[in-house]
């Protein structure tokens, strides 16, 4: 057992041992409350009914003093003669009444003692509890054995018991240990229903997000070298060609064409990479206006005419009168990075179906193409940066797109969803909130 395993289960000892302690005390003072007029009264009553026989036994008897005090003691009270009232704690009032030969009754709240005094003839006459033969002081030793036996029970048994009721702290503790290392396979059993298991299951799934999130940053850090090592080795090999002043003029407009080309991909690219980093530290939407979110769609269309004349695609819109206040810049993009994929996934002649509307509590858009599709595993992926489904097209794009778009979506507190079918096309839905 670890170091701190055996110390928790000292800490849950020692606590059970503090709140039976003072559970057991306070309850042992409260029965003394409850119970001590009672007690007293018992008491009294029966030292004050001793005192009356030994007064009629004197009256009517020849026996002596010392006879007499012998005959009344019994198991449970003590008669003897007292030299005075030295020792005693006694008020005004009680010094008063012994003085006139009355019967004074003293009581001790806290040991549930008490004696009775008076006089026969010139003696002082005192009646007290047995101490350890008194049936009251038997009956509170049996109470405190009883709470000190429950107090020592309990501390036995749940120092036994906490090594079954911690097992899942202790595999979870071991568990963390691995996870600092870096080791994100571990998984806790799950040993019960209550707070400790679902604690378990809440640590299991940690581990898979961190898992995870672990592929991601790995897969992020190939993409990105693979993405920016292309461009980079086919604009250095074309240089060297150029440079080695063997190529005709038609070949040296090509590569330069060409390294023209990887430039303006590494621009996109980097562009790309600084806008989804910018995005994902940003939690507050900022330059916002009201804006006609129909007419920011058109507009977008009219940017993108050249890649869409260019295929004899055709554009089928149904869009509602809708203004909109948000970050206009951001949701521009949103457009574009939807309608550039439709376009450059879309057949030759093929048509692009556009939607706006209004639901009465949110605003809910549609971009439909009816181009090349997706397969299901392509489809789950679709917005996981720099993943590319059709990798024939690779050269085309960067695999950010789509996670910007989700990204913005998130940050307008939106919804986006996507269906596709091989070979029927894709559609992508996005719910803005009012």
């Amino acid at each position: 057992m670890s170091r701190k395993g055996m110390n928790l289960r000292v800490k849950l000892s020692l606590l059970f041992l503090f709140i039976m302690a003072s559970a057991s005390f306070s309850s042992y003072v409260a029965s003394v409350l409850i119970t001590n007029r009672s007690v007293q009264r018992d008491i009294r009553e029966g030292q004050v009914q001793i005192a009356e026989v030994m007064q009629q036994l004197h009256q009517k008897t020849d026996l002596s003093m010392d006879e007499l005090i012998r005959l009344s003691g019994n198991p449970y009270h003590r008669v003897r003669k007292r030299n005075g009232t030295g020792g005693l704690k006694l008020t005004e009032r009680q010094k008063q009444a012994l003085d006139r030969k009355e019967t004074v009754f003293l009581w001790e709240d806290y040991i549930l003692s008490g004696k009775t005094l008076f006089y026969l003839e010139d003696n002082l006459i005192e009646i007290s509890m047995r101490g350890h033969s008194s049936i009251y002081f038997r009956t509170e030793l049996r109470k405190g054995l009883t709470l000190l036996f429950s107090v020592l029970i309990g501390t036995i048994m749940i120092i036994m018991g906490s090594k079954h009721a911690l097992r899942g702290i202790h595999a979870l503790h071991d568990a963390t240990g691995e996870v600092a290392k870096g080791n994100f396979d571990v998984k806790v059993k799950k040993c019960s229903d209550d707070e400790i298991g679902e604690l378990a299951d809440g640590f299991n799934k940690m581990t898979l997000e961190l898992k995870s999130m672990e592929m991601l940053q790995k897969d992020f850090i190939g993409n990105v070298s693979h993405e920016f090592k292309t461009p980079i080795s086919s604009i250095r090999g074309f240089a060297e060609l150029i440079q080695s002043g063997e190529l005709t003029d038609g070949e040296r407009q090509e590569y330069a064409g060409i390294i023209r080309e990887e430039t303006e991909r590494l621009s996109r690219l980097t562009s790309n990479i600084l806008k989804l980093s910018k995005l994902e530290n940003q939690d507050i939407l900022s330059e916002s206006n009201l804006f006609a979110l129909d007419e920011q769609i058109r507009r977008v269309i009219l940017l993108l005419e050249p890649e869409w004349s260019g295929k004899n695609i055709r554009f089928d819109l149904h869009l509602n009168d809708i203004m909109f206040y948000g970050n206009e810049e951001m949701l521009q993009q949103v457009w574009l990075n939807l309608m550039e994929n439709a376009i450059k996934f879309s057949h030759p002649g093929g048509r692009i179906i556009i939607r706006l509307y209004h639901t009465g509590t949110s605003i809910k858009a549609t971009v439909r193409d009816e181009g090349i599709g997706m397969d299901p595993s392509t489809r789950e992926r679709i917005f996981d940066k720099f993943y590319q489904g059709d990798t024939t097209r690779a050269s085309e794009g960067n695999g950010l797109g789509l996670a910007l778009v989700k990204r913005i979506v998130d940050l307008f507190g939106g919804n986006i969803d996507v269906e596709s079918q091989r070979r029927k096309g894709s559609a992508f839905f996005i719910e803005l909130p009012d």
